[in-house]
């Protein structure tokens, strides 16, 4: 340790050499600067910045006897520090060693707690690996980042010798019991126990473990019920605890009930070490895992409405008992269906028309409800059984599923006083092409007593006669919400004609509710026919169609030229594919070899043409000889036509060559 003479005598030094450099800089003697200020740095600078010498004077212990994994409390004493150092930048580092010398070899105790500037003491805990047998108890004390100190030799102190023993912990089951006798597999099971600690020695961290077992040997292969966290037991404590666990998806059967405390330490010593491990399980009593025998079973159903119309509401109330002899499973809703049956027989099949929810029931209880349902507005007119189903979707493990249905009263379902009619329907064309757009207003009324249940549409047709039917050609529909009684709805729609609708005379027609959505008492005058139509369409024909060489050979691309003219009243109103041909002769089907084609773009008006070049490719494979040229107008029929016989054309005819045949090939020239 430095003095504080030494440090002052430092201080003086410094001094006058400071003073001795500013006498010497004034007097200009640079060179003796540099002679005292080498010797000051080889001479002085080791005492400017060293830290002072650091001395342990004591280290004792309270304790002599401590246990692998315990706590140890070590007191220890310092020179005070002069000026210069620093409490914080002290370590104080703790060791356990078989002799007196202390060194930084020895066994390196835990910290518990950092240091404290006014007790001077550490809480250290010894490693729970360490072997029994007597220690001395030390301590090494120096700077942290390994500042610089004027002597190490003096950092170490030995303290008491201290013995680390084997632990004496016993601890013990002494009961483990459960007031159930039988429990069903998702029931809780509560379990009281005892447990103690016999040994002379305290047990920390205490855990009890529960398990069920086929036999009366309890092991931790059994199956695994639960645990309880205890915490410390001093020596001669015993700890009485409670837990609760839900047996989840446990086979029926026979248990034994068991308990082990520090569980782990019997396999492999991650716990609490002990003097003696055969205490620590305990048998307790048998149990019985039963099976449930809960059973649901619809005992009543009615209602005080026995004739309802289509979407009508109906009110019904019924009755569910568990006649089992256990309850349900807690939290377990089920459902209570309701149904409208043909026959006395319900079944999840029948017209299911709501549902209401039913809690738990415990054993012989019974539960009641009363729910609004609504008949399905397209259910047809007739008379049903009222019928409902207890756990409709078979959510529940009962013991008999087989009745759980069952038939009440018989309603009678009627039409709704719904009528509806179509009072008008009109357009204001009177011609239009095949395509073209048509502009239609129509009226619908209900002429019957009740509003509609449910929304519907208005179809709108074109038909060749005056009987409008939904077979006839079906522009579009627009839709109409609920109408009340004598209630009417008008509506302007624009629909498309059909491209491929063939030109010539139409009725307008529509119908009310179509597609019979709405039940109605009367359903056979909902179509009206309104006033003709003329769907006209354009002509095509084919001007010319060519190509600029008169022989090609197989597998050849060309191009070809044709003309196609629109000779009809009115424009297209689609596009359409010219087909190119080669035809054995000069008639041009569609059942000729096609080679190409290429496409028009709607909108060709009356009365002018178009000319466009497609690309002819002949197979490879194509016969020699002579063929016709030929060209088919609109050849997949997209586009409707008021003469569709005069949309081909034949033009001139080539000659397909005879390709040279391959030298080796058969009849070709041989080397």
């Amino acid at each position: 340790m430095v003095s504080d003479g030494v440090v002052e005598s430092a201080t003086r030094f410094l001094a006058i050499l400071i003073c001795l450099n500013v006498w010497l800089w004034w007097g200009g003697g640079g060179g003796s600067i540099a002679r005292v200020t080498t010797r000051f740095t080889s001479v002085a600078y080791p005492y400017l910045v060293a830290y002072p010498d650091l001395v342990v004077t004591a280290v004792s212990a309270p304790a002599r006897r401590v246990f692998p994994n315990g706590e140890l409390r070590i007191a220890y004493t310092l020179r005070k520090p002069v000026r210069g150092a620093f409490f914080e930048d002290i370590v104080v580092l703790p060791y356990l060693s078989r002799d007196a010398t202390i060194t930084r070899e020895d066994t390196l105790l835990w910290r518990r707690a950092p240091d404290t500037t006014g007790s001077h003491e550490i809480l250290v805990r010894v490693s729970p690996e360490a072997s029994p047998g007597t220690y001395y108890m030390g301590v090494i004390v120096g700077y942290r980042d390994d500042l610089v100190e004027t002597d190490k030799t003096n950092n170490a102190l030995a303290g008491p010798m201290i013995t680390v023993a084997v632990p004496e912990v016993d601890l013990a089951m002494t009961m483990v019991s459960t007031q159930v006798k039988e429990v069903l597999p998702w029931e809780e099971l509560p379990i009281t126990y005892t447990v103690k600690n016999y040994g002379p020695s305290a047990a920390e961290f205490v855990k009890v473990s529960f398990y069920l077992s086929r036999d009366i040997t309890i092991t931790r292969n059994d199956t695994y019920v639960a645990h309880h966290n205890v915490g410390d037991l001093a020596t001669g404590e015993s700890s009485e605890g409670r837990v609760s666990e839900v047996l989840h998806g446990l086979a029926l059967g026979t248990y034994y009930l068991g308990a082990i405390v520090n569980d782990q330490q019997l396999t492999h010593g991650d716990d609490q070490i002990e003097t003696n491990a055969i205490n620590n399980v305990l048998t307790g009593p048998t149990i019985r895992v039963i099976p449930t025998d809960f059973d649901l079973l619809m005992t009543a159903i009615n209602t005080q409405v026995l004739r309802v119309p289509s979407g009508g509401n109906l009110l019904i109330t019924d009755t569910v008992k568990n006649q089992g002899s256990t309850a349900m499973p807690p939290m377990h809703n089920f459902g209570v269906a309701f149904y409208l049956s043909s026959d006395a027989i319900i079944t999840p099949d029948d017209i299911q028309v709501c549902t209401r929810w039913a809690g738990s029931l415990a054993a012989g209880r019974s539960d009641s409800g009363t729910k609004e349902c609504i008949v399905p507005p397209s259910l047809m007119p007739g008379a049903y059984y009222l019928g409902a189903i207890a756990d409709n979707n078979s959510g529940e493990a009962e013991r008999n599923t087989a009745n759980n249905a069952l038939s009440g009263p018989r309603v009678t379902v009627v039409a709704p006083d719904v009528d509806l009619v179509m009072t008008a329907v009109s357009t204001s064309a009177k011609n239009v092409p095949s395509g073209g757009d048509l502009l239609i207003t129509d009226t619908v009324k209900n002429i019957g007593p009740v509003a509609m249940t449910i929304a519907s549409h208005v179809g709108l047709y074109l038909s060749s006669d005056a009987t409008m039917t939904t077979a006839d050609t079906r522009l579009g529909t627009r839709w109409v919400g609920g109408l009340g009684a004598g209630a009417s709805h008008s509506g302007t729609t624009r629909w498309a004609v059909p491209p491929h609708l063939m030109p010539g005379t139409y009725y307008l027609g529509a119908i009310a509710d179509d597609g019979n959505r709405q039940p109605e008492n009367e359903e056979t005058h909902n179509a009206l026919t309104g006033g003709t139509i003329t769907v006209v369409a354009p002509d095509l024909v084919l001007i010319t169609v060519d190509m600029p060489r008169r022989s090609v050979s197989p597998g050849e691309h060309f191009p070809i030229t044709d003309t196609v003219k629109n000779r009809g009243t009115v424009a297209t109103v689609t596009g359409f594919w010219v087909g190119l041909y080669l035809s054995a002769d000069a008639t041009i089907t569609r059942e000729d070899m096609r080679i190409g084609q290429h496409w028009v773009g709607k909108g060709l008006i009356a009365e002018t043409s178009f000319s466009g070049t497609g690309e002819g490719k002949l197979p490879p494979t194509l016969t020699p000889g002579l063929y016709y040229l030929g060209a088919i107008a609109d050849h997949g029929n997209r586009q409707a036509e008021s003469d569709e016989t005069n949309n081909t054309l034949s033009g001139p005819t080539l000659t397909v060559l005879i390709t040279d045949v391959p030298k080796g090939a058969p009849g070709g020239d041989e080397q």
